[in-house]
Protein backbone atom coordinates (compact mmCIF):
# COMPACT_ATOMS: atom_id res chain seq x y z
CA UNK A 1 0.00 0.00 0.00
CA UNK A 2 1.58 3.43 -0.90
CA UNK A 3 2.24 5.70 1.22
CA UNK A 4 -0.43 8.92 1.86
CA UNK A 5 1.05 11.88 0.21
CA UNK A 6 2.68 14.55 2.73
CA UNK A 7 -0.21 18.09 2.92
CA UNK A 8 1.66 21.09 3.31
CA UNK A 9 -0.76 23.53 5.05
CA UNK A 10 0.78 27.52 5.11
CA UNK A 11 -1.00 30.43 6.54
CA UNK A 12 -0.80 34.28 5.41
CA UNK A 13 -2.56 37.75 6.74
CA UNK A 14 -2.14 39.41 3.00
CA UNK A 15 -1.73 43.71 3.52
CA UNK A 16 -4.64 43.55 0.44
CA UNK A 17 -6.34 40.46 0.06
CA UNK A 18 -7.22 41.23 -3.47
CA UNK A 19 -3.76 42.81 -4.57
CA UNK A 20 -2.30 39.50 -3.00
CA UNK A 21 -4.70 36.88 -5.05
CA UNK A 22 -3.94 38.97 -8.13
CA UNK A 23 -0.37 38.16 -7.66
CA UNK A 24 -0.87 34.51 -6.34
CA UNK A 25 -2.85 34.01 -10.17
CA UNK A 26 -0.93 36.39 -12.54
CA UNK A 27 2.19 37.67 -11.04
CA UNK A 28 2.97 41.79 -10.49
CA UNK A 29 4.70 44.05 -13.05
CA UNK A 30 8.26 44.71 -12.43
CA UNK A 31 9.69 47.47 -10.55
CA UNK A 32 13.12 49.27 -11.42
CA UNK A 33 16.08 47.19 -10.09
CA UNK A 34 14.85 44.16 -10.75
CA UNK A 35 17.19 40.97 -11.66
CA UNK A 36 14.28 38.12 -11.34
CA UNK A 37 10.36 38.52 -12.74
CA UNK A 38 7.61 38.61 -10.40
CA UNK A 39 5.81 35.25 -11.60
CA UNK A 40 3.34 35.22 -8.79
CA UNK A 41 2.57 31.95 -6.70
CA UNK A 42 1.04 29.64 -8.81
CA UNK A 43 3.86 29.45 -11.55
CA UNK A 44 5.92 28.64 -8.68
CA UNK A 45 4.00 25.68 -8.22
CA UNK A 46 3.70 24.58 -11.30
CA UNK A 47 7.66 24.93 -10.83
CA UNK A 48 8.03 22.57 -8.33
CA UNK A 49 5.06 19.70 -10.06
CA UNK A 50 2.32 20.33 -7.21
CA UNK A 51 -0.11 17.94 -8.14
CA UNK A 52 -3.03 19.17 -6.04
CA UNK A 53 -3.60 22.22 -3.79
CA UNK A 54 -6.93 23.88 -1.74
CA UNK A 55 -7.29 27.25 -0.78
CA UNK A 56 -9.00 29.12 2.17
CA UNK A 57 -9.96 32.85 1.94
CA UNK A 58 -12.07 35.21 3.89
CA UNK A 59 -14.87 36.85 3.17
CA UNK A 60 -13.92 40.30 1.07
CA UNK A 61 -16.03 42.94 3.84
CA UNK A 62 -13.84 40.93 6.65
CA UNK A 63 -12.01 43.27 8.79
CA UNK A 64 -8.98 40.82 8.35
CA UNK A 65 -7.31 39.13 5.24
CA UNK A 66 -6.23 35.39 5.81
CA UNK A 67 -4.95 33.00 3.20
CA UNK A 68 -4.48 29.20 3.77
CA UNK A 69 -2.80 27.08 1.62
CA UNK A 70 -2.74 23.27 1.33
CA UNK A 71 -0.79 21.71 -0.93
CA UNK A 72 -0.02 17.78 -1.74
CA UNK A 73 3.68 18.16 -1.65
CA UNK A 74 5.72 16.32 -4.89
CA UNK A 75 7.46 13.10 -3.42
CA UNK A 76 11.11 13.62 -2.33
CA UNK A 77 10.55 16.76 -1.87
CA UNK A 78 12.36 19.06 0.63
CA UNK A 79 11.23 21.88 2.53
CA UNK A 80 10.15 24.80 -0.14
CA UNK A 81 9.32 27.77 2.26
CA UNK A 82 6.86 30.87 0.42
CA UNK A 83 9.30 33.66 0.95
CA UNK A 84 11.15 36.16 -1.37
CA UNK A 85 13.92 34.25 -1.86
CA UNK A 86 11.59 31.51 -3.32
CA UNK A 87 9.25 33.51 -5.04
CA UNK A 88 10.60 37.10 -5.46
CA UNK A 89 8.37 40.27 -4.92
CA UNK A 90 6.17 37.50 -2.29
CA UNK A 91 7.05 39.53 0.53
CA UNK A 92 5.66 43.37 -0.80
CA UNK A 93 2.14 41.61 -0.44
CA UNK A 94 1.72 39.57 3.17
CA UNK A 95 2.95 41.18 6.93
CA UNK A 96 6.06 39.52 7.75
CA UNK A 97 5.84 39.75 11.32
CA UNK A 98 2.37 38.53 11.11
CA UNK A 99 0.88 41.83 12.60
CA UNK A 100 -2.36 42.92 10.94
CA UNK A 101 -4.09 45.66 13.54
CA UNK A 102 -3.06 47.11 16.58
CA UNK A 103 -6.00 48.11 19.42
CA UNK A 104 -6.80 49.03 22.82
CA UNK A 105 -9.34 45.96 23.15
CA UNK A 106 -9.69 42.33 22.26
CA UNK A 107 -11.36 41.49 19.30
CA UNK A 108 -14.90 39.10 19.54
CA UNK A 109 -14.82 36.51 16.76
CA UNK A 110 -16.93 38.47 14.58
CA UNK A 111 -14.85 41.21 14.70
CA UNK A 112 -12.18 38.90 12.64
CA UNK A 113 -12.70 37.07 9.52
CA UNK A 114 -14.72 34.01 8.30
CA UNK A 115 -12.35 31.69 6.46
CA UNK A 116 -14.05 29.10 3.95
CA UNK A 117 -12.95 27.14 0.82
CA UNK A 118 -12.41 29.34 -2.59
CA UNK A 119 -13.11 26.72 -5.49
CA UNK A 120 -12.88 29.61 -7.94
CA UNK A 121 -9.76 29.93 -6.52
CA UNK A 122 -8.80 26.30 -6.81
CA UNK A 123 -10.05 26.05 -10.39
CA UNK A 124 -7.80 28.45 -11.68
CA UNK A 125 -4.68 26.84 -9.80
CA UNK A 126 -5.97 22.96 -11.64
CA UNK A 127 -6.73 24.44 -14.89
CA UNK A 128 -3.01 25.95 -15.00
CA UNK A 129 -1.49 23.16 -13.16
CA UNK A 130 -3.11 20.48 -16.29
CA UNK A 131 -1.95 23.16 -19.02
CA UNK A 132 1.54 23.76 -17.55
CA UNK A 133 1.77 19.86 -17.12
CA UNK A 134 1.12 19.28 -21.00
CA UNK A 135 4.30 21.27 -21.46
CA UNK A 136 6.46 19.52 -18.81
CA UNK A 137 4.89 15.67 -20.37
CA UNK A 138 6.48 16.71 -23.93
CA UNK A 139 9.36 17.96 -22.88
CA UNK A 140 9.72 14.38 -20.75
CA UNK A 141 8.99 12.59 -24.17
CA UNK A 142 11.21 13.54 -26.47
CA UNK A 143 9.79 17.81 -27.05
CA UNK A 144 6.77 16.29 -29.08
CA UNK A 145 5.57 19.37 -29.66
CA UNK A 146 9.19 20.59 -30.84
CA UNK A 147 10.01 23.24 -27.83
CA UNK A 148 13.02 25.38 -27.86
CA UNK A 149 13.55 25.45 -24.15
CA UNK A 150 14.58 22.63 -21.98
CA UNK A 151 12.53 21.68 -19.00
CA UNK A 152 15.77 23.10 -16.61
CA UNK A 153 14.73 26.10 -18.47
CA UNK A 154 10.65 26.13 -18.43
CA UNK A 155 11.04 25.30 -14.66
CA UNK A 156 13.99 28.42 -14.27
CA UNK A 157 11.28 30.52 -16.08
CA UNK A 158 7.97 29.77 -14.16
CA UNK A 159 10.32 30.87 -11.39
CA UNK A 160 11.04 33.95 -12.54
CA UNK A 161 14.91 33.23 -11.98
CA UNK A 162 15.94 35.43 -15.18
CA UNK A 163 14.04 38.44 -16.06
CA UNK A 164 12.35 38.58 -19.54
CA UNK A 165 12.90 34.53 -19.98
CA UNK A 166 9.10 33.78 -18.47
CA UNK A 167 7.95 35.92 -21.36
CA UNK A 168 9.86 34.22 -24.40
CA UNK A 169 8.50 30.82 -23.28
CA UNK A 170 5.15 32.51 -23.22
CA UNK A 171 5.07 33.32 -26.50
CA UNK A 172 6.53 30.15 -27.91
CA UNK A 173 3.62 28.26 -26.35
CA UNK A 174 1.44 30.89 -27.71
CA UNK A 175 2.25 30.32 -31.12
CA UNK A 176 1.40 26.98 -31.26
CA UNK A 177 -2.46 27.72 -31.02
CA UNK A 178 -3.30 25.04 -28.29
CA UNK A 179 -5.64 26.20 -25.61
CA UNK A 180 -3.02 26.64 -22.86
CA UNK A 181 -3.44 29.92 -22.50
CA UNK A 182 -7.39 30.79 -22.20
CA UNK A 183 -8.08 33.37 -19.48
CA UNK A 184 -10.20 32.33 -16.81
CA UNK A 185 -12.73 34.43 -15.62
CA UNK A 186 -14.90 33.14 -13.03
CA UNK A 187 -18.20 34.17 -12.49
CA UNK A 188 -20.42 33.80 -9.00
CA UNK A 189 -21.81 30.04 -9.18
CA UNK A 190 -25.15 30.56 -7.30
CA UNK A 191 -24.93 26.73 -6.39
CA UNK A 192 -21.71 27.15 -4.52
CA UNK A 193 -22.83 30.04 -2.68
CA UNK A 194 -25.82 28.90 -1.55
CA UNK A 195 -23.87 26.17 -0.02
CA UNK A 196 -21.45 28.31 1.69
CA UNK A 197 -18.26 28.09 -0.16
CA UNK A 198 -16.41 31.69 -1.07
CA UNK A 199 -16.48 32.34 -4.57
CA UNK A 200 -14.58 35.73 -4.77
CA UNK A 201 -14.13 36.78 -8.40
CA UNK A 202 -10.26 36.75 -8.74
CA UNK A 203 -9.41 38.34 -12.08
CA UNK A 204 -7.29 35.90 -14.72
CA UNK A 205 -4.02 36.24 -15.45
CA UNK A 206 -2.19 37.68 -18.51
CA UNK A 207 -1.75 34.11 -19.01
CA UNK A 208 -2.64 30.87 -17.54
CA UNK A 209 0.56 29.62 -17.12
Amino acid sequence: MADAPDIEMLGYFPANLDDFLKFCVGGAPAKRGDTRERVGVFRWLYSRRVPKAQFYTSDPGDNVGVFIAALEKPANEGDMPWNKKEIFGFDDFVNPDSRFRMGKAFPTVNQLARVTRNVQLESQFETGRQHTDLIFKSLEAGNSLNLSFTIDEFTQALRGETSGTFAKIESEIASLNLPLLEHLRPVEDKRLRDEGVTTAKIPGPSAQL
